[in-house]
């Protein structure tokens, strides 16, 4: 067969061929990856973001996710106007959203807080950070978000129904029923709204 001296070269030919091979992987991911940062950055819509981040989480790529939407706050941070600090808002609140699902609690209230200080017009910033207090406990501060999103959608059943569970839990029971009444009333031409309360 291979004299000792000719199987040691394949050896180092096999070892070298693999460094390439793995140097070229991780050249292309790191590609990829700037690709996909370079498309958030240049995102103009939440969809176009969302279309972008959900395949890095499906993959277990949180931290790239996370990245690539603070890059996109981080292009729109400096631009003026009501469209832009809408879009701050909403953008915020979709990492909020990414950083619960993975455990981070902490930091989705704050990226929540961060979206209603960007716009205070946030109904559905103020709805999830109503949640979240909820969940921790804290009633009285819940009790203020819901109050919040129904004063910017008055419309909306979801904010009325989990207000009344705040109070319920409270012991406010005939607040709670006046809160439910008043939500059934608002809804009587929301069908969808009416089977939510």
């Amino acid at each position: 067969m291979f004299p000792n001296r000719q199987r040691q070269s394949c050896h180092l030919d096999v070892r070298k061929a693999l460094r390439i091979v793995a140097i070229a992987v991780l050249s292309l991911a790191d590609l990829s990856l700037s690709l996909k940062q370079d498309a958030c950055s240049s995102a103009s819509s939440l969809d176009e973001i969302g279309k972008i981040v959900q395949p890095m989480l499906s993959n277990g790529r949180t931290d790239d996710a996370i990245h690539c939407i603070q890059l996109k706050l981080g292009v729109i941070r400096n631009v003026k106007g009501k469209a832009s600090k809408s879009f701050r808002s909403e953008l915020l609140a979709y990492k909020s959203d990414v950083l619960a699902a993975v455990g981070k609690g902490e930091d989705a209230m704050q990226a929540l807080q961060e979206s209603i200080q960007a716009s205070k017009a946030n109904a559905l910033a103020w709805l999830k950070l109503g949640n979240m207090q909820s969940e921790r406990g804290d009633d009285e501060a819940c009790i203020k978000s819901f109050k919040m999103a129904i004063k910017l959608r008055p419309d909306s059943p979801v904010p009325r129904n989990n207000l009344a569970l705040a109070l319920q839990r409270q012991g406010k029971h005939k607040q709670s029923i006046a809160v439910l009444r008043k939500a059934l009333k608002e809804c009587e031409t929301n069908s969808f709204g009416r089977g939510m309360v």
